[in-house]
C-alpha cells in the first residue's frame, strides 16, 4: 500500500463492500423468486438496483480521486 493514499483505498474497499452486498441481495432474490415470494423478490430487486446507483456512484468517485 506504499504510495498510495488511504482515501483511495478506502473507497475501493467501499465498492468492493457495495459488490459484495448486491451479489447477496441476488442469491436472496433468486431463493425468493424460486420459493414462490415474488412480492418480496420485487422489493429486493428494488435494493439491487439502489446497490448498482450507489456503486457507480463510488466508481465514478474512486475514478475522480486517481485524477488528482
Amino acid at each position: 500500500m506504499s504510495g498510495v493514499p488511504q482515501p483511495r483505498i478506502k473507497l475501493t474497499l467501499l465498492l468492493h463492500n457495495q459488490h459484495a452486498i448486491s451479489a447477496a441481495f441476488e442469491e436472496m432474490t433468486k431463493l425468493l423468486s424460486e420459493n414462490g415470494v415474488g412480492s418480496v423478490a420485487v422489493n429486493a430487486i428494488a435494493v439491487m438496483e439502489t446497490q448498482d446507483t450507489n456503486a457507480q456512484g463510488i466508481t465514478n468517485t474512486i475514478m475522480r480521486v486517481r485524477q488528482l
